[in-house]
């Protein structure tokens, strides 16, 4: 499969689902039958949820990490102190990963990378708790962030 540019869209905003969007992603020729590996990051907000995301999203893309003169791609980070991940969203291009089975050989799977907006944001807790509940329920292994811990 052809790698393309891919963006961030969302499947999740303002207690809306937007599962047509994820959809797009999941049923196309070639990857419907591929075992499927969501694994999300999840944390309180501003901790480098969407950083690490990036990090992955580059690893998983192109087998490498890259250096640090690369511009960091992928999911919306800022220097801020304000919130910048919404909701839920996740990588629009299918990421497609060989791993190994027990026999020593290979198997494809695809793999989902999901951001999501970080717990105890002032600005709208409910929608928080909503968010972080959803993505523990359709994640296959959750990454859960801790800052300063």
């Amino acid at each position: 499969m052809e790698s393309k540019p891919g963006k961030v869209v969302s499947i999740f905003s303002n207690n809306k689902a937007q599962m047509e969007n994820l959809r797009k992603i999941l049923d196309q020729d070639g990857i419907r039958d591929l075992p499927l590996v969501v694994m999300p990051i999840a944390g309180e907000f501003r901790t480098g949820k969407s950083f690490l995301l990036s990090y992955l999203l580059r690893y998983l893309r192109d087998k490498d990490f890259g250096d640090d003169t690369e511009a960091l791609v992928g999911f919306d980070h800022k220097h801020t102190s304000k919130p910048v991940t919404q909701g839920i969203t996740v990588w629009d291009q299918p990421l497609i990963v060989e791993v190994p089975k027990d026999d020593g050989s290979k198997k494809k799977i695809l793999v989902v990378l999901m951001d999501s907006q970080g717990l105890l944001c002032a600005k709208d807790n409910k929608q928080s708790t909503c968010v972080f509940a959803l993505t523990t329920m359709i994640s296959s292994y959750m990454v859960f962030n801790i800052m300063k811990q």
